[in-house]
């Protein structure tokens, strides 16, 4: 992407655009068998453009223009740069420059209702993001592109694809079994600004391949910019995007198709430029075939309507994943049973924390490759993918946990691999203080109040109890732990906290919450068993702390223990004796 100029008004929205593609894990091969197969209907081949060219750019829309609508921008696809009018789908890059705070865009055929998916979410004003887009083309051969709140866009074509009635050579895609990395600049230097990278793949993909399709990954970014990839025999970088930072020190993935040349050594491969420098990571998730190639419908692409394949917020759904969990969902259509892969695009919601997704077969072999990198704790952020399906569907790993949204452009004809594994998610990570303690049955001294709300802290105990807080007592449980949590609060001074603790019967409900750090909101049920005394522990010594602690352990399980001092009736108060009320767990839930 060029740098931004002043912008201009287009109706009640201001629009951009950009680029990016997903790396995928998965294998397929030809067969002779496939070769005989009929074409199913739709069914297309890949045709890459000499480079990527911008079409549509809501900056200056003298030179690219682009017709409005009232809150998108219709964008002509067929007829333009030697498109026919037969193409089904095309492969373009969407860049948006955000004018407002969240927000989000979404391609999708002219002619057709607005699809419930977004291929580019964006976060903050001004943050400039960029992903590749598979989409069908609608009425006219044209794509409307759709923004959720103003912001500019910018669109770049790298491809399309063409609609064949016989097994075809060219423009066949094949998932390698794993994604390659071909280069990575952590080892060499950090590319600085203006510099062109140049990226091999001779050896990764056969050499009468015509395009890769690869994931691009930058970090250590040293200022504003963007990444742009074109072919070796092309000198000046093209006026588009494959991936946009927006400053220092940032990491960020997007995926590309890149047509594929060859240099004057015989070098197969590619440049990437990049604009503000930072490191280049390239992983080869797989190749469209070349003239060379054998005949066969095996790879050939079938566009669909975008489809919402998994969505992690929705009722019955898993709920957003945890740090190293995995997420399945099965392939609905024809795509389920007649595809070896799909493509489309996944996006990371409400991100835990800063960490990457992977998105490959479901029940096939997890491995170390990211199709998606959050930065930041509670990131919404997509990427496009292609990748292997098993005949269970497609699943997602997520390394620090979020909510998952997976949806589907499309699918390359082949078979589904056979699944050999199931993976069992760990459980959630142990989470220690602050929490908040909630107990609705309990009354304040006056009795004015029913119900009762305090944090609770780690660290010295009197400052936290004189404060009017309630102290985890050190050594006992975390939340999330299957262990003893014990806790202590003030009955008469500070406030008198729990001055009427001694009133609360079995069956009564307490609740622990924990405070929301890294998009964790676990609420933690606890039903009251039984209240215990624990008499003459008036001096601080560990003895006395031990036969305190034996207290809250009298009852099996995971348990929640709330301490005070007492009198040996259980009335407030004296510094002799403690009384604990212990309660189970019941169950736990994210709120």
């Amino acid at each position: 992407m060029s740098p931004i100029p002043a912008l201009s008004s287009f109706g009640r929205r201001r629009f951009i655009a950009g680029a990016a593609l997903g790396a995928g894990a998965a294998v397929l091969g030809v067969t002779d068998a496939a070769a005989q197969v009929a074409v199913p209907p739709g069914a297309s081949r890949f045709v890459p453009l000499p480079r990527q060219i911008r079409f549509a750019d809501t900056r200056n829309p003298a030179e690219y223009p682009f017709g409005m609508l009232p809150d998108a921008i219709r964008v002509q696809i067929t007829g333009r740069e030697g498109i026919p009018d037969t193409a089904t789908a095309v492969v373009l890059t969407i860049t948006g420059v955000n004018r407002s705070e969240g927000n989000f865009l979404s391609v999708y055929p002219t002619g057709g209702a607005r699809p419930e998916v977004s291929n580019l979410n964006m976060s903050f004003p001004l943050e400039a993001a960029a992903n590749l887009t598979t989409v069908r083309l609608g009425q006219g051969g044209a794509v409307d592109v759709y923004a959720f709140a103003p912001s500019e866009l910018i669109v770049d074509v790298a491809g399309y694809y063409e609609p064949v009635s016989e097994p075809v050579s060219e423009g066949r895609f094949t998932v390698l079994n794993d994604a390659l990395r071909v280069i990575d600049t952590r080892a060499t230097g950090v590319p600085m600004p203006g510099e062109v990278v140049e990226v091999f793949v001779t050896g990764a993909v056969p050499a009468t391949a015509s395009s890769v399709a690869i994931n691009l990954t930058t970090t250590g970014t040293l200022a504003w910019g963007y990444f742009t990839c074109f072919p070796l025999d092309v000198e000046t970088p093209p006026d588009s995007s494959n991936l946009n930072v927006n400053g220092p020190g940032e990491t960020r993935a997007a995926a590309a198709i890149v047509k594929v040349t060859t240099d004057a050594q015989g070098r197969r491969g590619f440049k990437v430029f990049t604009y503000g420098g930072g490191h280049v990571i390239v992983d080869v998730a797989g190749y469209f075939t070349g003239s060379d190639a054998p005949a066969s419908v095996n790879g050939l692409f079938v566009p669909v309507n975008p489809e919402r394949v998994l969505d992690t917020r929705r009722p019955g759904q898993i709920g957003r994943l945890w740090p190293n969990w995995v997420v399945e969902a099965p392939v609905p259509g024809e795509g389920g049973v007649g595809a070896q892969a799909i493509v489309g695009n996944v996006t990371a919601v409400e991100a835990r924390g800063p960490g990457f997704f992977t998105v490959f077969g479901a029940g096939l072999l997890l491995r170390e490759v990211s199709n998606l990198n959050a930065d930041v704790g509670n990131q919404t952020i997509a990427n496009h993918f292609i990748s292997r399906i098993s005949t269970r569907g497609i699943a997602v790993y997520s390394q620090s946990g979020a909510h998952v949204v997976i949806d589907m452009a499309g699918w390359y004809i082949g078979q589904p691999a056979v699944p050999f594994r199931t993976y069992q998610n760990p459980p959630p990570p142990a989470a220690a203080p602050p929490w908040r303690i909630e107990i609705p049955a309990l009354r304040s001294r006056n009795g004015q109040r029913v119900g009762w709300v305090s944090r609770v802290l780690n660290g010295p105990p009197d400052p936290i109890v004189d404060a009017g807080h309630t102290w985890h007592w050190t050594g006992t449980g975390f939340m999330g732990q299957a262990a003893h949590v014990g806790t202590f609060a003030h009955r008469t001074e500070a406030g008198a906290p729990v001055y009427n603790m001694h009133e609360l019967r079995p069956g009564d409900e307490m609740y622990m919450y924990v405070d929301g750090r890294l998009g964790d909101r676990r609420r933690f049920r606890y039903r009251i068993v039984r209240t215990d005394l624990v008499l003459n522990v008036r001096e601080s010594n560990s003895a006395n702390a031990q036969k305190i602690l034996r207290a809250t352990r009298l009852h099996p399980g995971t348990t929640l223990s709330l301490i005070g001092c007492t009198l040996p009736n259980g009335l407030p108060t004296s510094l002799d004796h403690r009384i604990i009320v212990t309660g189970e767990l019941v169950d736990w839930v994210e709120v």
